[in-house]
């Protein structure tokens, strides 16, 4: 426990990538790839704690926009849309949105089926 400085708890999010050498697409695709990373990178640069990251596009993703990316270690960006009804209880795009389908399985527990 860290006692003799301030608290220091970074986002590294595209620096574990980095570090690992995979890109963002891949991490973020794969929860056992997207967790060791976090933790490597945490353990290296002995941080008091780590910030995961918040991917602002995966709800556009799930509602049929298309993400893009510019680099293989930037966030994505939606830079277009098509209109869309959100009228929907069940988005359909989750069982096609592995980027969703990894957040979510590290935050619930049920089946991904019952997606």
């Amino acid at each position: 426990m860290n006692s003799e400085r301030p608290v220091f708890i970074p986002f590294v999010y595209g620096l574990a990538a980095k570090l690992e050498q995979i890109p963002l697409a891949e991490i973020t695709s794969d929860a056992s790839y997207y967790a060791h990373s976090l933790e490597d990178a945490c353990e290296l640069f002995k941080y008091d704690g780590i910030v995961n990251n918040f991917d602002s596009t995966i709800e556009a993703e799930l509602c049929g926009c298309e993400p893009e990316r510019h680099d293989d270690y930037a966030a994505p960006r939606i830079t277009s849309c098509r209109q869309v009804e959100l009228f929907y209880w069940k988005l359909p795009n989750v069982p096609s949105c592995q980027r969703a389908k990894t957040l979510l399985s590290s935050v619930f527990l049920p089946d991904p089926a019952h997606w």
